[in-house]
């Protein structure tokens, strides 16, 4: 039995120390320049940022995320952070894994890579420093703006401007990273994301002369990107300026290695919509069970004349929610009266399988996240 344990013990180690994307406490801050902590904002030679490397699963995550909102609502640093989701959305992967060489959860890579921590503390000092180093780089003259429109049902437009103010040329990339403030994901204590990462705005190299002005305009159709649900009031664009000069960064202790080509960032800028206070209850639509029909074993059989629902053995109940001007917060299902499914997240389905006879109603109540409720009620007979 010991030695069956040991074994056990040997192969669960040899795992951990083998899988690139591993989940890790505690932490490892790289600091490529020395200056001292305590750095004045207003000493900062640009706006610093964070792309956040996390997944829903990881605890140790947790961590880093309180710290990163902690942070940014303190008001103390020019700063911006992008949630990086990695298993919720492809494309943020991609940038973890493609371009950043991932090594665990979570990471936070401070301009592109200049400053990275890795694992996940209490201390926020860890989060905090980075910041601060960051700020005390020498970086281009370079001016960034950044303003969003809303043009309705999901769709943005994003406009840059970006001016070099130096006599030299400027080439490098710029990165425009659309997120929900208020995310639709949620870490592993069941704490919603802040600046939760949806898709690229923009994801282009740049070329600027000297003193050039470069102007740039871009439509984001949120329905082509399976992101049609997005609200007005819960939607922002970052604007990131990485320079084109190539450095060595790590994403893990150097010692081993685990490198990747580290573009750090000159400047970062950005913007939401003008707000449009919402009063507005969300759009809702019961799929099914129609008004009007009969279901036999959840499968609708025909049509009736008469002014009712009935529904013979188990019926799934399935619901169509959404609101234009802020995100969805949930959706609930009641029988008679009583809550029997709760659902922060679409698709928003219930399986109605007890045994019930005779007359019920099926109540549905949607909530978007500034409050607005919108209800309906569907009578139905029911034989199971």
């Amino acid at each position: 039995m010991r030695q069956t344990t040991s074994l056990m013990m040997a192969i669960l180690l040899t795992i951990v120390i083998l899988s690139p994307l591993s989940f890790i406490g505690g932490s490892h801050q790289q600091q490529r320049a020395q200056q001292p902590s305590g750095t004045a904002s207003d000493e900062f030679t640009h706006t610093v940022l964070c792309e956040y490397g996390t997944a829903t699963w990881c605890n140790p995550c947790v961590y880093a995320h309180h710290a990163l909102q902690n942070i940014y609502d303190s008001g103390d640093y020019p700063f911006y952070y992008v949630a990086l989701v990695d298993d919720t959305n492809a494309d943020a992967h991609k940038r973890l894994d493609r371009d950043l060489n991932l090594y665990g959860f979570p990471t936070c890579y401070y301009d592109g890579g200049y400053q990275v921590v890795l694992g996940g503390t209490t201390n926020e000092t860890f989060y905090r420093t980075p910041i601060e180093l960051c700020g005390q780089r020498s970086v281009p003259n370079i001016t960034l703006n950044v303003t969003l429109e809303w043009l309705g049902t999901a769709v943005i437009r994003a406009n840059v401007s970006l001016h070099n103010e130096d006599p030299d040329i400027y080439t490098g990339h710029l990165r425009g990273y659309i997120v929900e403030p208020v995310s639709r994901w949620k870490d592993a204590q069941g704490n919603r994301y802040d600046f939760g990462f949806l898709d690229w705005a923009y994801d282009d190299d740049i070329d600027l002369s000297a003193f050039e002005t470069l102007n740039l305009s871009t439509v984001w159709d949120g329905n082509d990107h399976g992101y049609g649900n997005i609200g007005r009031n819960n939607i922002m664009v970052i604007i990131a300026v990485f320079n084109s000069e190539q450095h060595i960064g790590y994403s893990d202790p150097p010692e081993n290695l685990h490198e990747f080509d580290a573009y750090y960032v000159d400047e970062t800028a950005a913007a939401r919509p003008p707000y449009a206070p919402d009063e507005t209850p969300p759009i809702l639509e019961v799929v099914k069970p129609k008004d009007h029909a009969l279901y036999l074993f959840d499968t609708q059989r025909r049509e009736l004349s008469r002014n009712m629902t009935i529904i013979i053995g188990r019926i799934t109940i399935e619901v169509n929610a959404s609101d234009e001007e802020s995100d969805m917060d949930r959706v609930e299902f009641y029988i008679d009266g009583d809550l029997v499914a709760n659902f922060t997240e679409e698709p928003y389905i219930w399986e109605w399988s007890t045994r019930a006879f005779f007359k019920h109603t099926i109540g549905i109540a949607a909530y978007d996240v500034i409050g607005n409720k919108a209800e309906t009620e569907l009578l139905v007979w029911k034989f199971f």
